[in-house]
């Protein structure tokens, strides 16, 4: 499956996360070189697979870290709305984090100065959604390549062999654009 890069569409006072972006295009090197077709000195793209599955577990926690800081971003992008230190400080406070005076005093000057100029950052859910479509394919492509057939995991389950059926806990679901 050929996954399109994301081009966003021009917008002067929205631009994506550059944290965000380049975090999931980085998962989707690590994903793309799993899925790689044998190149001669390199690895088979079947033992690819099977290394990824060896790290399964790793690599679907690194996925998870990386949809849960697309999913909590809009918390976080609120540090960025506040008009001064002060407010930055008090939204600490109520954390139970208090600031010092001289780390927030000359905030609101740089602030006020900056705000012509501040755009809207969003979370790019497009290239998070490339990243998921990307895993959810690697997943079948394991099936389909490595495991054993349907038909003989089936016939081990009901001979009481303890196995996973199929990847079907590992995909996940594209994230609301």
């Amino acid at each position: 499956m050929w996954i399109i890069p994301w081009k966003p569409t021009v917008d002067h006072n929205r631009r994506p996360s550059v944290y965000l972006q380049e975090r999931a295009e980085e998962f989707g090197r690590v994903l793309e070189f799993f899925s790689a077709p044998h190149h001669g000195q390199g690895p088979g793209s079947k033992e690819r697979l099977v290394v990824f599955l060896t790290q399964l577990g790793f690599w679907d926690w690194e996925l998870e870290n990386l949809i849960y800081a697309y999913s909590s971003f809009e918390e976080r992008v609120t540090a960025w709305e506040h008009d001064n230190g002060f407010g930055l400080a008090n939204a600490l406070r109520t954390k139970g984090l208090w600031i010092r005076t001289t780390a927030v005093k000359d905030l609101k000057f740089k602030r006020q100065a900056r705000e012509g100029k501040r755009r809207e950052v969003f979370a790019p859910v497009p290239s998070l959604n490339n990243v998921i479509a990307q895993w959810n394919d690697l997943l079948t492509r394991c099936e389909e390549q490595v495991l054993i057939t349907a038909e003989e995991r089936e016939v081990a389950i009901q001979s009481g062999v303890d196995l996973v059926s199929d990847l079907e806990k590992y995909r996940k679901p594209l994230l609301p654009a």
